[in-house]
């Protein structure tokens, strides 16, 4: 199973022979940033080894002359580059770790291996770019930390376990616990050998005739990621194809070195992979943070994919949370079906879809009011059964609120205005009709019903729509007989009983058998469900955070009416004989004999609905895209049994222009309508299809300096002016020959580049600066700013300027307080004076004072999206004249 996926893992299709630019210039723009840490790292209490030192700049001058002729070379130089750099950095590691250094050393030491890290891991994401821009090669399958590149979806799964995420050459990421091995054996002793070579522990198993799969948590620093490519080379000899693979985290790392080792001594071993989903991300949907203990395999986890009445593999195993992700995955959530509720007492929460509507049947009659004898807002907590949104850190959730637009219809509960909330239903639309209510009527008056019958009989018959009633919390056989030599009914239990009608009867919590409250019927009783099932807010109990369980048919009906809702979204097109005919025949046995085979099940039902189906995952309908950049165009197929191969094409306004199911294409500007169809080897055929828009956007150009907020920014006729300023294009910041400065109404520029420090040249007086940056395109952005240029002084003024960090410089958190989140980094200037009197400094962090020396180490606050910085560096000589610097950086955390 672990060679299979590693396998996958190595498969890359080989591209265009030609070297894009782009990568020549990053493995020089690598080679330059080597030099200067080697020089930086030399100055410092631990200089490199000057043959390592050359080695890697050799390496580095070997890609860079190799890469426009011999790509594959240049990706093994880059390899060597990339693990020459990782055992530099575990050196300095093990050098700080001696200890024995002051905290400017520690400083300098730990910004040394941070920067010497980062080279290593743009080495292997340019090895990477290689493999799928320019040619694939033979080689090495190189995996290594990078969390940059390679980002899980989330940190943990709900149950705490951890997630890592690798990422490929061609940029295709998957998630997996951080910590897990699967191990499948018939053999007790293959288990016991792996789980002391990692001091396991076997958290869950399961049986496969034979074969028992077992979930391993393991220690996973016992495992040789040294050993990782070797070990991948030899569970698939045959396959040379070099690969450059990202992993989020050391854990993970080490995790897919067990795997593979194991997996290379014959063990059959598995990666616990995570699959995604793009509207029910990671199978995780937070609710309520608190409710019952019971609902989970242990205490109450607001994931509701773990809540054992909706999820998959539980004891009652209906699969309705897996219904939604199978539903997800093929773009069938956008079909929205109209479900009423026919009760009393309600209120539309926090937690019911935008949608929801609530109306009555009784003139007059608000649809909040309830009766004093039946439980409050009763009408409230079955729709939350049905309707209850999933993943909203509210409440609970329901079996269908990916699909349903509910409507809450107030009757009385009598046959009258029930039949006359039916009819108000119908006029809404709504297809499916719920009624969690019911009324035994004794059999000498069960003549009495007929009108009612016959009424939910002419609807179901006449009307596309389906009726759904609960069983009641009696006990008792609804079809239980009296009498004597001829035996009748003893009651008729309405509408459970009623012509078009199907009746729920309730399941025990976390079990198949019945509910012993729960009303049976082997004739009348159609289906079981959840007798036990989690409500949210009403306006007795406002609490967001808080879940609280519900019991009763009158809940199990409603989630039976969601599942419905469910296979009716597999495919709009069903009508209600069908959508009842799924329902029903994929119905399981249940143990206890008044149930027999009438157990519901959501998760076989809407596979068993779905057409055959392609959807297009990306890119996405409506989306902008870039057309400097290929777009990756990608696809989920649902067979519905046809036998494949299937043929998949893909057509922007009806040209071809690729096929497949994952593809990458740039897209001209304009507006097009992509189409993928597929089309299986018996010819059956389904398509999808996306507009989308390519927009080449004209450049965002920005002066950062000089600026002030209080006055014009001033200078001597003979000063040198530090002008700083940023842009942003399609394909990131503009080349530095495209920024050009132009004082006043000038034509001609006076300074080329982002931060040039020049003199203007400019008389005495007011002027302005224009910094206007353009495209390829010949689209231009620009912004212009004041400045006083004065006579010289006899005291000429000072001069600062920031060298680190450098203006536009993106900074990612790298740790937090009890504050929030900050990138720490230590600020760096010169100030000089030019007649060589004091000078006095001061830092600024968007106008406030954070530092007086020269070098400081400040944390600059950030968190989820930008946070920007203007870092303003301050001289002041010894007869009051002052000068600054100043840069913009951006401190960015990714959530």
């Amino acid at each position: 199973m672990v060679a299979a996926l590693i396998a996958a893992l190595l498969s890359v299709p080989a591209t265009a022979e030609a070297a894009p630019s782009p990568v020549a210039g990053e493995i020089t723009t690598l080679k330059n940033e080597l030099g200067r840490l080697i020089e930086t790292q030399r100055q410092g209490p631990a200089p490199m080894d000057d043959q390592v030192a050359t080695g890697m700049k050799e390496n580095t001058e070997k890609a860079e002359s190799q890469i426009a002729s011999e790509p594959c070379q240049a990706a093994d130089s880059l390899l060597a580059f990339a693990r020459a750099g990782r055992e530099q950095v575990r050196v300095l590691r093990d050098t700080i770790d001696g200890g024995g250094w002051n905290s400017d050393q520690l400083a300098q030491l730990t910004s040394t291996r941070t920067w010497l890290d980062r080279l290593g891991r743009q080495a292997g994401a340019l090895r990477a770019r290689i493999f799928t821009e320019i040619k694939s090669c033979e080689g090495p399958i190189d995996v290594y930390v990078d969390p940059v590149r390679a980002q899980p979806k989330g940190d943990s799964l709900p149950d705490d376990r951890p997630l890592a995420s690798l990422t490929d050459s061609d940029g295709t990421s998957t998630d997996f616990v951080a910590d897990e091995l699967v191990v499948s054996t018939s053999e007790p002793s293959v288990l016991d050998a792996i789980v002391a070579r990692y001091d396991g522990k076997v958290l869950n198993k399961v049986e496969q005739g034979d074969t028992m799969h077992y979930q391993v948590r393991i220690e996973t620093k016992l495992a040789q990621p040294e050993r990782l490519s070797d070990d991948l080379k030899a569970i698939d000899p045959d396959k040379t194809q070099a690969e450059s693979v990202a992993v989020s985290s050391t854990a993970g790392l080490e995790l897919l070195a067990a795997a593979a080792s194991a997996t290379s001594e014959k063990a059959t071993v598995g990666v616990n992979w995570v699959g995604t989903s793009d509207d029910i991300p990671n199978s995780n949907t937070p609710e309520a943070s608190s409710g019952p203990s019971g609902f989970s395999a242990s205490g109450y986890d607001r994931n509701s994919y773990t809540w054992q009445y909706l999820n998959e593999g539980g004891p009652q195993d209906i699969g309705v949370t897996s219904a939604w992700t199978v539903l997800d995955s093929v773009g069938k959530l956008d079909n929205k079906i109209k479900a009423a509720v026919l009760d009393r007492g309600f209120d539309i929460t926090a937690d019911h879809p935008a949608s929801s509507t609530v109306t009555s049947s009784v003139p007059g009659v608000s649809p909040s009011y309830q009766f004093s004898w039946e439980p409050r807002w009763h009408g409230t907590t079955v729709t939350d059964s049905m309707a209850a949104v999933p993943g909203n850190f509210i409440g609970t959730a329901g079996t269908a609120a990916t699909v349903v637009r509910p409507t809450g219809v107030w009757t009385t509960g009598d046959m009258f205005y029930t039949m006359a909330a039916i009819s108000q239903a119908l006029a809404g639309g709504n297809k499916i009709i719920n009624m969690s209510f019911s009324a035994a009527v004794p059999w000498y008056l069960a003549w009495s019903v007929l009108p009612f019958d016959g009424y939910t009989a002419f609807v179901r018959a006449v009307n596309d729509v389906l009726l759904f009633s609960s069983a009641g919390n009696d006990g008792k056989d609804v079809d239980a007989t009296t009498g004597f030599i001829v035996k009748w009914e003893k009651a008729w239990h309405t509408p459970c009983e009623n012509s078009g009608v199907t009746c729920v009867g309730g399941l025990a919590k976390n079990s198949l058998n019945r509910h012993a409250d729960s009303n049976y019927g082997h004739e009348h009783v159609d289906i079981f469900a959840p007798y036990t099932v989690l409500a949210g807010p009403d306006p007795d109990n406002p609490s967001t955070s808080t879940a609280r369980a519900k019991h009763g048919t009158s809940y199990a009906t409603p989630y039976t009416a969601g599942v419905a809702a469910l296979i009716w979204a597999a495919n709009p097109g069903q009508s209600m004989d069908t959508v009842e005919d799924v329902l029903m025949r994929n119905r399981r046995p249940s143990p206890d004999s008044k149930i027999k085979n009438k157990v519901i099940t959501a998760l076989s039902a809407v596979q068993d609905a779905l057409p055959a189906t392609i959807k297009i995952d990306a890119p996405t309908n409506g989306s902008v895209l870039s057309p400097h950049s290929p777009t990756q165009f990608r696809a989920s197929l649902w067979t519905d049994g046809h036998p494949l191969p299937a043929t998949i094409t893909w057509r922007r306004n009806g040209t071809v222009i690729g096929t497949g199911l994952q593809f990458q294409s740039a897209v001209p500007a304009g507006t097009h309508a992509i189409t993928a169809t597929a089309v299986f080897a018996d010819g059956a055929s389904t398509a999808d299809v996306v507009t989308v828009s390519s927009v080449d956007h004209v450049p965002v150009v920005k002066v950062s300096g000089p600026r002030s907020t209080t006055s014009t920014p001033t200078f001597d006729k003979s000063e040198l002016i530090p002008f700083h300023g940023t842009s942003q294009d399609d394909l990131g910041p503009l080349p530095e020959s495209a920024m050009k400065w132009y004082l006043d109404n000038s034509t001609t520029p006076f300074a080329t580049g982002h931060n040039p420090t020049i003199n203007t040249g400019a008389a005495v007086g007011n002027h302005t600066v224009t910094l206007k940056g353009c495209d390829t395109a010949g689209q231009c952005g620009q912004e212009t700013i004041p400045i006083v240029i004065q006579a010289d002084g006899s005291n000429k003024p000072p001069v600062a300027r920031v060298t680190n960090p450098a203006n536009g410089t993106l900074l990612w958190v790298n740790g937090n307080d009890t504050t929030g989140w900050y990138h720490e980094i230590t600020l760096n200037g010169t100030v000089t004076d030019p007649e060589g009197a004091p000078v006095t400094v001061k830092w600024f962090d968007n106008g406030v004072e954070i530092a007086d020396t020269l070098q400081p180490t400040v944390r600059l606050r950030g968190g989820c999206g930008p946070y920007n910085h203007t870092l303003v560096l301050q001289a002041r000589d010894n007869a009051g004249i002052v000068r600054q610097d100043q840069v913009t950086v951006t401190v960015s955390l990714v959530c």
